[in-house]
């Protein structure tokens, strides 16, 4: 192929096909493979096996250290009772909920729509999961939950689904429950590989953003704000760092401008009726 045959190809995306010219072991082959892509839903479904499969294994080790992680951002907020309702949203391998059900609690489930990852669950046995969808879920189960937790999974759903999903979720809260919403940190350098880490994210949120779409839903703000490092050292030495990036970057014009943590927390309830 001469090299203005080339240009055109590109510049009007089609590729050259088998026997264009293109042989082997000349140079860059064009010729795309006759596959599918693999579905929005299949990626979801293989998620242990092509996202999860890429961090440490899901073992004894793994579920004390995500132990840690889920109790040093949810505990200011996790209700004292131990037979409050509680929802795990996309609970993955189920690793909030070895956190509650070792701390007693006795009305926690959680739910997710990869069969692979329940699996692991329960072969670590957290048993107290259900393949469901998160909509279908939400849509029956009105007022029913004390505390709702949705980790890292807004940011798996499409723009049109966010705000419904977030009106869906204050509506399956009682009156005085809350959810706590997490995800990654556009607003922040240090939020951007966790961002676009997962083929599978469709949108990134600000805490800015993030108040946004909770107003629109309906929610009361209870908290944003960043999830700073466990430990005083760690949290001093974040301190220094916080201060120095939000000189260059914090948008002070914004209620939720300056948020520099790699990891967002939202706390939204059912507004109070006065």
């Amino acid at each position: 192929m001469t090299p203005s045959a080339l240009h055109r190809a590109r510049s009007s995306r089609e590729w050259p096909k088998t026997g264009s010219g293109v042989e082997a072991g000349s140079g860059p082959c064009y010729h795309q493979p006759d596959m599918s892509p693999p579905s929005r839903q299949e990626l979801l479904d293989r998620y242990a096996s092509t996202h999860g499969v890429h961090f440490a294994e899901r073992g004894a080790a793994w579920y004390e250290t995500r132990a840690r992680f889920f109790e040093h951002r949810v505990r200011a907020w996790l209700p004292a009772a131990r037979d409050v309702a509680i929802l795990d949203l996309a609970c993955g391998t189920g690793e909030f909920l070895k956190l509650v059900n070792t701390k007693g609690y006795t009305a926690a489930r959680g739910i997710d729509i990869s069969e692979e990852q329940l699996e692991v669950a329960r072969r670590n046995g957290i048993t107290n999961v259900a393949r469901e969808d998160l909509f279908d879920h939400l849509k029956t189960h009105r007022g029913a939950y004390d505390f709702v937790i949705a980790s890292h999974i807004i940011e798996h759903l499409t723009r049109d689904q966010v705000i419904p999903f977030l009106s869906d979720l204050g509506a399956a809260l009682k009156p005085q429950g809350v959810a706590v919403v997490l995800t990654p940190n556009a607003g922040s350098p240090l939020g951007l590989p966790y961002a676009f880490g997962d083929f599978t994210h469709e949108v990134h949120f600000t805490g800015m953003s993030l108040a946004q779409v909770s107003t629109v839903a309906g929610l009361e703000i209870r908290h944003i704000g960043g999830i700073r490092p466990a430990g005083v050292l760690k949290s001093i030495a974040w301190g220094v760092i916080r201060r120095t990036l939000a000189t260059f970057i914090a948008d002070r014009r914004m209620a939720y401008g300056s948020i520099m943590e790699p990891e967002l927390i939202a706390v939204l309830s059912v507004p109070r009726r006065p």
